[in-house]
């Protein structure tokens, strides 16, 4: 299980073209951008980081902290590979930048920053991320670029030709090796943000000093009780606020890791970026992830020399690069329309963007004099292209809202039967609460009973113990048959009483109140994925929703079976009671045997008989004892049971609130990332057009 997934965003773009420095790989304009932000899997997990990479506060001058060069020498200073110097300057771009969550919440096209921009306001999206740490990676001679592509953290239930490369990410040469990072996904998470965890007022915990014993002991009786309310208080809150936000939840989980660890979440767009030989395309890229493993595993198809690509690539121009992002991306999936309109839009924008004619002369690598006729081709191909990415954008939406209606559907059939096996539960609680009065007083029914026969026969009893049992060497068989019979009936209650005895070793309300404890605690991990607010984690939800339904189902099924066994049962009374009707039935059969000369000691018989009663009668009282403390038990904890489903239901309606909310969020960013992408490709479309009408003019000149 992945712990960062991303939620739905929509290409970015700058109204003004901007340029910033790049260290080693020279000047680099920066382009139309795309970009998701992050969400987290699990809110409530704690994870730590590698000591190697932990970060400290450190109280950087202003001056320093504003500027990209000036930053990434500071954080460096003391690092003698670069290896330690990417660690550094890493661990402080994920440590101390946020992802700006009011920029993806605008229906406007996102605008990208400078990475000057980026450290005053220290906050940025995923560009934002990947531009600034590549070129604080360049002033120390670190070569690195961005890579764009697409992304993936769950399997979706729609078309994958509409998956968006929207994402950015970070390839870095480390020692002469390429590697993979994305300090996006490593910074943190969009979803609600955690409240504030309180703790024991100090007065509470300070040490003190008592002249006396008692009023120490009274003391701390006093504060146990105040933080046992304190405790119970903050457990019945909801542990997310209802804010939504940026929340910093820093990991290593996307730095440095192995290309196909990588692949597994991040397609490029262009296939050398996935830095292996047997590249993979979109279809199996958009497999469950169980056949993505099996497909990077028994690699097939043509070998590509991505090292060599990589060389050609850094050795183009910013414009080669984007007419190659341009076809490569197209060739390599033909439905990605946006990697061409935006690529083909930036080409031709850069030679006619007001804004950048005081910048071109910096561009080293721009013609002085753009052939107009090739890009009058490309804007028009930009339009075209920009025309159909601006269909797939309306399609996806509505293929996602259907996703979206399927999860949560299936979420509200969970919650229902959640609700329901509580309702029963509560109801079995109920009843059991009547069968142990019911228990109580046939158990005293019986303990009259038992007394009365026990003193009864106390005599025979004593006086058997005095004789022993008949010796009698020519027993009939007809009296054989009788006390084989006889003995039979008091294995059978010896066994009932076993069995009994047995549950009484051990009580199944303590697996009861595990189960509701287990439900208890599902419900609130899904509160913290669904307060995520991204349907990456559906899956996830759907997962800790079903346990917290069979752990209901279970405890409901234990408290309906195996508590109601330890009631005090009939059975073991009926063995008992059968054995005395046997030997009241046998008198007039012992009778008979006695004057046909086929039985004989018959006073020895009958001592023998009662006395073997009275045994189990004396055993069946001390059972009964025992069942009663139990029944007392029971009847005690019961309300602790009925305590615990509060719990549960407090949790689920926190769930449920937290559901509510997440979907009304995640409906809304629906519409506002098809709003964007609708109002970036008309832009491109009506740019383009311009553009296209200004170069023919200058055509004519």
């Amino acid at each position: 299980m992945n712990r960062k997934t991303l939620t739905k965003g929509y290409p970015v773009f700058f109204t003004s073209f901007n340029i910033v420095i790049t260290g080693a790989a020279g000047w680099t304009f920066i382009f139309v951008l795309m970009c998701r932000y992050t969400t987290t899997l699990l809110a409530l997990l704690v994870l730590m980081s590698a000591p190697v990479l932990a970060q400290k506060k450190d109280k950087i001058p202003k001056k320093i902290r504003t500027s990209p060069e000036l930053l990434s020498n500071h954080l460096t200073k003391n690092c003698s590979t670069d290896r330690a110097k990417l660690d550094s300057i890493y661990a402080w771009i994920i440590s101390n930048i946020d992802y700006d969550y009011d920029v993806v919440t605008s229906s406007n096209p996102l605008h990208g920053q400078t990475s000057e921009q980026v450290l005053k306001k220290k906050e940025t999206i995923c560009f934002g991320y990947v531009e600034l740490l590549v070129e604080m990676l360049g002033y120390q001679g670190i070569e690195a670029t961005r890579i764009e592509g697409y992304t993936r953290d769950f399997d979706p239930d729609y078309d994958y030709t509409l998956i968006n490369s929207d994402h950015a990410w970070v390839a870095i040469n480390l020692n002469g090796k390429w590697k993979l990072a994305d300090p996006t996904w490593d910074a943190g998470y969009i979803g609600r943000i955690p409240r504030k965890e309180k703790t024991y007022p100090k007065r509470w915990t300070k040490e003190r000093t008592f002249k006396k014993e008692k009023k120490r002991v009274k003391w701390e009786k006093k504060i146990e009780r105040k933080m046992k309310a304190f405790d119970e208080r903050e457990k019945a809150k909801d542990p997310y606020t209802d804010k939504i936000g940026f929340v910093r939840d820093t990991s290593y989980d996307y730095y440095l890791v192995h290309p196909d660890t990588f692949l597994l979440t991040h397609l490029p767009e262009i296939p050398e970026w996935q830095l292996r030989e047997h590249t993979l395309n979109m279809d199996q890229f958009c497999q469950p992830k169980d056949s993505v493993r099996m497909a990077l595993s028994d690699p097939k198809g043509d070998v590509l020399d991505y090292n060599s690509k990589i060389s050609q690539y850094m050795g183009k121009s910013i414009i080669e690069q984007w007419q190659h992002n341009a076809d490569a991306g197209l060739e390599f999936n033909p439905e990605n329309h946006s990697v061409v309109a935006i690529n083909y839009y930036n080409t031709v924008g850069v030679f006619l963007d007001t804004d950048l004619k005081k910048r071109i002369k910096k561009l080293s690598n721009l013609a002085e004099r753009p052939i107009w006729e090739e890009l009058i081709a490309k804007a028009d191909t930009a339009i075209v292209h920009a025309k159909l990415a601006q269909k797939q954008v309306k399609d996806l939406n509505k293929q996602e809202r259907n996703f979206y209606k399927a999860s949560f559907k299936a979420e509200a059939t969970a919650q229902k039967a959640m609700n329901k096996h509580s309702e029963k539960l509560l109801k079995e609680v109920e009843d059991l609460e009547e069968d142990i009065q019911d228990a109580n007083e046939k158990l005293d029914e019986y303990a009259q009973y038992t007394g009365e026969r026990l003193a009864k026969y106390q005599m025979l009893r004593d006086r058997f113990k005095e004789k022993g049992e008949p010796n009698d060497p020519n027993i009939s068989e007809e009296m054989q048959a009788i006390l084989d019979e006889f003995n039979a009936k008091c294995a059978t209650a010896d066994s009932t009483m076993d069995a009994f005895d047995q549950l009484l070793s051990t009580s199944s309300l303590q697996g009861v109140m595990n189960h509701i404890v287990e439900a208890e605690y599902e419900n609130r991990v899904a509160n913290a994925y669904v307060s995520a607010f991204s349907i990456a984690v559906a899956d996830n939800i759907a997962e800790h929703d079903s346990i917290a339904v069979q752990e209901l189902e279970l405890a409901r099924m234990v408290l309906e079976d195996s508590v109601q066994n330890e009631l005090f049962p009939k059975e073991v009374m009926n063995s008992v009671k059968d054995l005395e009707r046997y030997i009241k039935s046998q008198k007039k059969e012992l009778k008979t045997l006695a004057e046909e000369g086929k039985a004989r000691y018959l006073r020895d018989y009958d001592r023998m008989f009662w006395a073997k009663y009275h045994k189990r009668l004396e055993r069946c009282k001390d059972i009964m004892l025992r069942a009663r403390s139990r029944h007392i038990f029971l009847m005690n904890n019961l309300p602790i049971i009925e305590e615990g489903l509060d719990y549960v239901e407090t949790s689920a309606k926190s769930l449920d609130e937290s559901r509510e909310k997440r979907d009304e969020h995640l409906y809304d960013n629906l519409e506002k990332a098809a709003e964007r992408g609708k109002k970036l490709y008309s832009t491109i479309q009506s740019d383009a057009k311009a553009w296209k009408s200004e170069m023919k003019r200058r055509l004519k000149e």
